[in-house]
This record gives C-alpha cells, sequence and structure tokens, in this order.
C-alpha cells in the first residue's frame, strides 16, 4: 500500500456558483461585435441570476436566443501567489449551449454542446488584477424552432436531444461552477475511469494535455473504508494518458463483490497528483466511487440479459428531463433519492434517460440506490453530412466519458429515432461503444426494427405506443419478424412503450395558476384578453380551460354525481391498459423488459406516473403486482376479460420470475364474487430464474342477470398478491325484430387498409402481419335476418334496421318514426369514424337505467372491456366534435382525446339520437366478440324499446351524412 498524500495547505476547488451573478439579455447579438467580453456595457439592463439555473429563471420562459453573465468576485486567501507549476482553471459542469468566456477582460474559451461539463485555463486572467475577477460568460441557447410542417430534420445544436421537444428548451448555466487550482498535470473532465473485475482493479487517466514528471499515488477502500488496494501510478512523461492494473503485489487483497441493484456494492478510488520531487504534497485529487459488474448476452437462445451471469428483465420508466421547477434537467439530490425509492416502491427497476443527461449526483445517486440506467445518447433527427462528423465524434467521445464511470449505466443507445442516421457514424459509434464500454449492452439507434441496422445492436427494441386490441397480434409479429432476421438470437426489449393519458385535476391546476399570476415563476405568457383564469405557467399540460368546460358539460347533462365515476373510471382505464399490455409482455421470457412512458406529465400530454405538481398517479398496491422481480399473471381464454355464465373458463396461471433466486411456489388462487369467497385452488409453479412458468386453472361461473365482477386473486410467499376483475355477461336478452339494410357493398377503396392500420404504433411501427380491423357487414353479423332495401315499404316498428351506410331512404325511414343501427366505419355514409389511440384520451361512460345501453352498475365492466374485448379489432370512434354533433347526440361509451391537444377531441364509440320521429343509434365496437355481441344486444333492445333519445340531431344535420352512390352527385 502506498503512503497517505499530504492534504493540501489551501483549499484545491472555489466554487463561483450562488454567488452575486448578474445577467444580461442580448437578442440582437450584439455582444461579440462590441466586445462586451473586454468592457461589459454599463447601459444594458443586467438582473441578478442564478447559477446554477436557467436564464429563463431570471429573464422568463420566453426566452430565446444569447445571454451574458457577469460575476464580480475575488480569489480566494493564498491563491494570488501560486507555486511556478500551478494553474488556475474556471470549471462549467453544464452550460446550455454555446459558451465563451473571458476573464478580466481576456478571452479564455469557448465550448458547445450540452451535457458535457468543460474547463478553461485561466491562470494569467485570473492574476492580471491582483485577486480581483471580472467573468463574463456569454452563453446562445441556439436556439431550435420547431421545423416546418413536413421537414424532419431538427434546428438548433446536433447534441441538443428531446429535452426542448416536451419540455422548455434550457439556456445557460445550469450546472456548478468552480474554479479550481491543479498543477500542469490535471486529469480532464470526466477523464478517471475504473474497469474491474471480482479479481482485477484496472485504473484508466486521461490528462487535459501531455502530462510532466508527475506521480499517482491512489488507494482503493470498501464500503466500510477498509483498504484492499493501492500504489502509485507513473505515467510518462510527455504522455496524454495513464493505465494501470492492480494485479501482482497490487492486487486487491479480496475478491470484489458484485454491483447489482438488489446489493448496490461500491468501492472508493482516491487518486492523487503529485509531483515525482513532492510525491507526498497533492496538487489534485480525485473521489470515484465504482462498482463491479457485467451486463451480457445468455439464457436461451440468447435471449435473455445477464447481469453478473443472472437474468432480469429491464422494467424501466421513460425520463425526458421535464422538470418544472428547475427547466433544465436538475433535479436536486434529495429529489432524485425520493423519486428512485418511489419508483423501486413500484416495482421499478430502471430508468431510461431518453436524450438527456442529468447531473453526476442522479448518476452516483442510481450506483448507491442500485436504479437501472438505459442512458440514450442526446441525438435526435439532427443534420447528418458527412461535414459534421467530426462534431459528433467530439460529442460522443465525451457522451461516452461519462457513461462508462457508472456501474449503473447497462444499456447505451447512440440515437433515438433517427431515420437518417449517417452509416459511418453509425459504425464508429459502434466500434467506440465496444472499447470505451465492453461490459455494457449498446445499439447504435432505439428506434424500431425497420430504422437499425441489425449488426450494431445488442438487442432488439422497438418503440411502440398501441391499442390492447392490437398489442396480441404485435407481440406474435414482433417476435416473427425478429426470427427472419439473420441473427435472432438476441434479446428483445421495448425501449418505449405502453402508455396513458390521464384526466387533470382541474382544481389543482388552477390553484397553480393562481399562484403562478401572483408572480410566485415565470409563466410563459400573459393571461387570455377577457380570460377569466390566469396566466398559465409553462409547464402546465395542455387544455386545461377546455377539460375545465367538458367537466362542467359532464355536470349539466349527467349531474354531479356523474362527474366522480368519470375521473375515477378515467384512472381505471390507465391502469387497465398498463397492467394488460405489461402482463402480456411478461407472460414471454423471451421479451428482456420494457420502458413505460413517461415518469411525469409534460406541457404535451398528462402521461406521467406523476402529475404536473410532482404527486404519484398510481400507488404502489396498483403497479407493483405486475412490476416486481416475480409476478403471478391471468391469461383467459382468447384474452377476454368477459366470460360466458354457467360455462367452465379454462385460464392459465403463469410465473414470470426474474428474481434472484429459483421459485419452487404454491399458488393460492382465490375466486371472489360479491365480496365472498367462491372457490379457492392451490396450484404448483416452479419457475427457475429467468423463466415463467405456467399451470392451467379452471374457473366454474354461473349464470348472471346482468354484469357480474368476478375477481380472481393469487398470491404466494414472497411474490406480491394480483388480482384481475373478469365480468360475466348475461345471455343474450330478448331480440328486437330487425332487417338488415340492402345498402351498397363497401368498395375495395373503402376496404384498404389506411396509414395507421398498415402498421402498429399509428403506422410508424412493423407491418400489421397478424391484426386486421375488423369489417362490420350487417349481413354477415345477421345471416338470417331479412332483408330491406331504400324504396321499399318500411318495416313494422318496432323493427330496428341494421346498417353499414346512411343512404338517403334510410334518413327518411327514421326521419318518419323508424328506428336504425349504423355500424359506423370510413366509408361512405358511414359517419367518417376515425382510427383512435385509446391511451391518447380518457373514456366516458354513460349509465343510463336499468335498460340502457349501458345499465346502472354497468359503467365499470364497460370500462373494463372497453380498452381489449369491445376493441378487438375495431380502433374508429366517429369524431362527434369535428362532426357538430356533441350536443346532439346520447352517448353511452365517448372518448375524449387530450393527447398533443390544445382542445380536446370528443370520439364517441356508442351514442343514440331522436331523428325527426325515429332514433338512430350508432356504434363502431367490435360486436363479433363474446362482449361486443351481448352490447349489440343492449342497443339494439334500446332502440326499439327504449323512450326516445333527449338529445335530437336535426334533419338538416343528418342529411350531411347520407351515402353518395358512386356517380351520383352529392
Amino acid at each position: 500500500m502506498n503512503q497517505p498524500t499530504r492534504p493540501p495547505e489551501t483549499p484545491r476547488t472555489w466554487p463561483l456558483s450562488g454567488r452575486h451573478w448578474q445577467l444580461c439579455p442580448d437578442p440582437y447579438n450584439r455582444g461579440l461585435a462590441e466586445a462586451w467580453g473586454e468592457q461589459p456595457p454599463a447601459g444594458e439592463p443586467w438582473v441578478p441570476a442564478i447559477v446554477p439555473g436557467t436564464i429563463q429563471h431570471s429573464l422568463g420562459a420566453d426566452f430565446r436566443g444569447v445571454a451574458w453573465y457577469r460575476l464580480n468576485t475575488s480569489l480566494p486567501d493564498g491563491w494570488t501567489s501560486i507555486g511556478g507549476d500551478e494553474r488556475l482553471r474556471l470549471r462549467v459542469e453544464a452550460a446550455a449551449t454555446d459558451a465563451r468566456a473571458w476573464v478580466n477582460g481576456r478571452f479564455i474559451g469557448r465550448h458547445a454542446g450540452d451535457f458535457i461539463p468543460f474547463e478553461f485555463d485561466a491562470t494569467e486572467a485570473l492574476l492580471s488584477r491582483g485577486g480581483e475577477i471580472e467573468l463574463l460568460i456569454r452563453v446562445d441557447q441556439v436556439h431550435a424552432p420547431r421545423p416546418s410542417p413536413g421537414v424532419i430534420t431538427e434546428h438548433g445544436h446536433p447534441g441538443k436531444g428531446f429535452h426542448d421537444v416536451l419540455s422548455l428548451q434550457h439556456a445557460g448555466l445550469w450546472g456548478d461552477v468552480t474554479l479550481r487550482r491543479t498543477g500542469r498535470t490535471t486529469i480532464r473532465p470526466n477523464g478517471l475511469c475504473v474497469r474491474a473485475t471480482p479479481d482485477r482493479i484496472v485504473i484508466e487517466v486521461e490528462f487535459e494535455q501531455p502530462c510532466g514528471e508527475v506521480v499517482m499515488p491512489f488507494t482503493v477502500v470498501d464500503h466500510a473504508g477498509r483498504p484492499i488496494a493501492g500504489g502509485a501510478i507513473e505515467p510518462e512523461a510527455g504522455s496524454t494518458g495513464a493505465t494501470f492494473a492492480c494485479e501482482g503485489e497490487h492486487a486487491p487483497a479480496v475478491a470484489l463483490d458484485p454491483w447489482s441493484p438488489d446489493a448496490p456494492t461500491l468501492y472508493t478510488l482516491s487518486l492523487h497528483i503529485a509531483s515525482r520531487d513532492r510525491p507526498r504534497e497533492a496538487q489534485e485529487s480525485h473521489v470515484l466511487r465504482f462498482g463491479v459488474r457485467e451486463v451480457a448476452l445468455g439464457g436461451p437462445r440468447h435471449r435473455r440479459i445477464l447481469l453478473n451471469g443472472s437474468p432480469i428483465q429491464v422494467r424501466g420508466v421513460l425520463h425526458w428531463g421535464h422538470e418544472p421547477d428547475h427547466i433544465a434537467p436538475a433535479p436536486p439530490a434529495d429529489q432524485v433519492r425520493a423519486e428512485f425509492a418511489e419508483l423501486k416502491l413500484r416495482g421499478f427497476n430502471a430508468v431510461c434517460l431518453c436524450m438527456v443527461y442529468m447531473p453526476d449526483h442522479y448518476y452516483d445517486l442510481a450506483d448507491q440506490m442500485g436504479m437501472l440506467l438505459w442512458q440514450e445518447h442526446p441525438v435526435w433527427k439532427s443534420p447528418m453530412g458527412d461535414e459534421l462528423l467530426p462534431e459528433y465524434r467530439r460529442l460522443y467521445s465525451e457522451y461516452f466519458r461519462r457513461d462508462r464511470r457508472h456501474p449503473s449505466v447497462v444499456i447505451v443507445s447512440g440515437s433515438c429515432e433517427h431515420e437518417m442516421l449517417n452509416p459511418r457514424l453509425g459504425r464508429w459509434w459502434w466500434e467506440t461503444a465496444r472499447k470505451e464500454l465492453p461490459r455494457t449492452l449498446a445499439q447504435v439507434q432505439t428506434a424500431f426494427f425497420a430504422w437499425s441496422d441489425p449488426g450494431l445492436t445488442d438487442l432488439y427494441d422497438e418503440h411502440v405506443y398501441d391499442n390492447s386490441g392490437r398489442w396480441i397480434d404485435y407481440l406474435r409479429d414482433a417476435r416473427s419478424a425478429i426470427n427472419r432476421l439473420p441473427d435472432p438470437c438476441k434479446p428483445f426489449i421495448m425501449g418505449e412503450t405502453i402508455i396513458t393519458n390521464a384526466w387533470p385535476n382541474i382544481q389543482a391546476l388552477e390553484a397553480a395558476r393562481r399562484q403562478a399570476a401572483m408572480g410566485d415563476e415565470p409563466t410563459g405568457r400573459a393571461a387570455s384578453p377577457g380570460s377569466c383564469m390566469p396566466a398559465s405557467p409553462w409547464w402546465i399540460s395542455r387544455g386545461l380551460d377546455a377539460c375545465a368546460a367538458i367537466e362542467r358539460d359532464i355536470q349539466r347533462r349527467w349531474g354531479t354525481a356523474a362527474l366522480e365515476p368519470f375521473k375515477r373510471r378515467a384512472h381505471r382505464h390507465a391502469l387497465n391498459m398498463r397492467s394488460f399490455q405489461s402482463e402480456r409482455l411478461r407472460s414471454d421470457p423471451d421479451h428482456a423488459g420494457w420502458v413505460m412512458n413517461h415518469l411525469r406529465d409534460v406541457p404535451a400530454c398528462r402521461c406521467g406516473f406523476m402529475d404536473d405538481l410532482g404527486r404519484w398517479r398510481f400507488e404502489p398496491h396498483e403497479l407493483r403486482p405486475f412490476l416486481s422481480d416475480a409476478a403471478l399473471i391471468l391469461e383467459t381464454p382468447g384474452h377476454f376479460r368477459s366470460l360466458t355464465p354457467a360455462t367452465p373458463a379454462a385460464v392459465t396461471i403463469h410465473l414470470c420470475n426474474f428474481s434472484t433466486r429459483d421459485l419452487d411456489a404454491r399458488a393460492a388462487i382465490d375466486v371472489v364474487v360479491s365480496g365472498r369467497t367462491a372457490a379457492r385452488h392451490t396450484i404448483p409453479l416452479k419457475a427457475p430464474r429467468g423463466s415463467v412458468a405456467s399451470a392451467p386453472l379452471t374457473l366454474g361461473l354461473f349464470e348472471a342477470d346482468r354484469p357480474t365482477p368476478v375477481v380472481v386473486r393469487a398470491r404466494a410467499d414472497g411474490i406480491p398478491e394480483n388480482d384481475w376483475t373478469l365480468w360475466i355477461l348475461p345471455r343474450p336478452g330478448h331480440a328486437p325484430p330487425l332487417f338488415v339494410h340492402d345498402a351498397d357493398p363497401f368498395t375495395h377503396g373503402e376496404l384498404a387498409l389506411d396509414f395507421e392500420e398498415r402498421k402498429y404504433s399509428s403506422g410508424w411501427g412493423l407491418a400489421c402481419l397478424s391484426w386486421r380491423p375488423v369489417v362490420q357487414v350487417p349481413a354477415e353479423i345477421f345471416p338470417d335476418a331479412p332483408r330491406w332495401a331504400d324504396g321499399h315499404a318500411p318495416p313494422p316498428k318496432p323493427a330496428v334496421v341494421v346498417t353499414h351506410r346512411l343512404t338517403r331512404g334510410l334518413i327518411d325511414h327514421v326521419l318518419a318514426g323508424g328506428r336504425a343501427l349504423l355500424l359506423a366505419s370510413r366509408a361512405s355514409g358511414g359517419m367518417s369514424a376515425e382510427n383512435v389511440m385509446h391511451w391518447a384520451g380518457v373514456p366516458l361512460v354513460v349509465e343510463d337505467g336499468p335498460d340502457g345501453i349501458i345499465p346502472d352498475r354497468g359503467g365499470d365492466a364497460a370500462i373494463d372491456l372497453l380498452h381489449f374485448d369491445l376493441t378487438r379489432r375495431a380502433q374508429r370512434m366517429v369524431p362527434t366534435a369535428a362532426l357538430g354533433l356533441t350536443q346532439h347526440v346520447n352517448p353511452a361509451i365517448r372518448f375524449i382525446k387530450t393527447h398533443d391537444l390544445a382542445e380536446p377531441a370528443i370520439y364517441d364509440a356508442v351514442f343514440t339520437a331522436s331523428v325527426g320521429r325515429g332514433v338512430l343509434a350508432v356504434s363502431s365496437l367490435d360486436h363479433q366478440t363474446p362482449a361486443g355481441r351481448w352490447l349489440l344486444g343492449r342497443i339494439l333492445r334500446q332502440v326499439a324499446d327504449g323512450p326516445p333519445p333527449e338529445a335530437a340531431i336535426p334533419a338538416e344535420v343528418i342529411k350531411r351524412f347520407e351515402h353518395a352512390p358512386a356517380g351520383s352527385p352529392r
């Protein structure tokens, strides 16, 4: 072991953060031409500034462009008489985006690129005024306005990432600023790295410039402070780096324990730089904590991710770095610590940092708390010309230096969803990643199969957000696509997936707006003239006033008592989708993990696990059952949540085990009806680590005269309890007399798939091979029903005409007192039904008495069946608001789309309306599933036997939707 090095007699680091900084905007970029760095302008509006912080904190959320920082201070005692071999360096941990610095009128350096620490040698400039300092830093945000429609290449700096798109484009000195007193030989930012295995420690050092005659004594201690290795590195004079392997007499005294989420063991390296003639007088000291871990591929067909040889499943949450309180992606340590703890309580074991880097303490805490990190490099849709390759290589080299220092960083992606990634750059990135991150999984791009080079990735990755009805088919098609790749033996992981939107807490957010209007923070915009609401802070998600209006409309039309069930069911819908899709993923052990969107709400959408105010949206008991290391999962026939009465249901119980041990469990399964346990089963499940065990189970069912919930509850020792609500639906009641409308058949063009139907993820992902939308042909649904054609005698009352087109004859029939059901579509006369992603908003279910389409106490059943059973192969709804029908119809199942919309869009899946003296019902649901057929019967009975709806579509309005046969004038 080396002898201890004497601590320096004076401080070697002097913080400049938190001092009396000032800030001056430079909106016309005059400062460079007028030499503000040499002589700050006295007549300009200097305002107090926060460092670290953003320019927006001082100049408002609407700031764009360039601003100058100024700090007047003094060197600390003892720093004005430095030795001849010493240097004074200005260090900035992060600046957005292009920074140039002057000290005492002398230019000392320039750095471009966010998220990267940098240093300038400022020795002569700092000493030029006897210790007095005037520091000027010009920061150019490199403003990135949104591209024009149809343009996919981003503006701004090529390393800006994605933070500006869904948050605010932060600007300024958002990382700490310090002065460092060093020798001429100094380690560059992030230039110290440890690569360790259980029996070997390798220390790598990069110098800022060629080194002098120095020695670097070091010690390594364990978590208890016990020394386990030590020595001294003696780099060759003039070298730019050094590597030292602790082996032989310097080998670790004990085998190093591995780092993992369950046991995040860390070791501490202390390293000093001293001149060789005074080896015990440190000129510079560094402390670095490191862990021993290896991430690799293995298991059956190499489709598992192995951490230290054991299979793990990544269960991550996406993080865009959106931080309303801080604007920059700079959450303080206490906040990070609390968020990690809450995420772990909910079952998450990873965070995917989506094209953003956090401050160092974020990664340090992930190391300490055992949180896995997936680091995406901040490159998104940026220009990719060959002339930019040197700049990309410089930026990427800095990103790799950050990544390699942390055991928590287990996956690294070079870009995200970049259609034009330069292949030469991709190859260089891949080869460099192999060298810099040898025990970390890497991929040149995280996106879609078709966008990525399968030879430049350790993982096959997809970014798919889709409806539950297509999810089963997507997983099947994804596996088929992987099997067709040249090397199908790699893990499949989803870097972004499974999203839902929430309904806002309007009362709380309005209170936040009032607080902002009182001047507590920059809001970014003024209140609208005549508006009764205050201006919104920049971070509040869009459409709040419109959502408040929708709440008022719900109360007006269906009473105050209808509002709370709507909010509760919006939450239930989101949880249904997240749990269903997650459990389907986990049922296959070849699915190595997934990352759910998103940590917290952003201005464009309320997709977060936390809301705008930082409150958790889902409690641990709601998420942990399907997100824990080991999870019990129910699979029903066809994955349906509705069951046929009095018919035994053959279900399967799965045990997905990615815990740290093999499991030999006895699962207790309770079947609960009306709060009482109706049946109890015990089944054995033996699941080695990294596998899924399965066992069949038969559920005995019973008759029901209304939708009746059956709760299946599963538990086993050491595994979180999970439960699922299934619904026994009544047998079909009496069928009213009905006729099938003999309208024009669908044309070839009407049956052709559109953009969103041809590929998953709204048309951007994998081609849909297994999934096809249902074609609702009345004659196929009711093959034995009599036909009725326009111009013939009207059917006898109360017969219902079922059609797929609103023709002139049918409209006239309804206006005269007839009754009809339209199976909506995008076809002519089909009321322009559009594709709707169920994750993009929230449903409204309206109960309407015991005989209504949705009966009393049937709302929860409709919500539970909506995202899959009722929409298995149907994802279209009628755009009620766009058609001007919102107040003219009585919705039974309505959908309020809010995602990325300033004004919510209202769609209806089922509605009724009076039309003249008759009644029209419209449905776009899948009526070829058991639940769909049940609901179809209720719709028909309501149309035939129910009272006329209060809402009415005027004759002149309904005629706008009339089918125009080919060749006929509109």
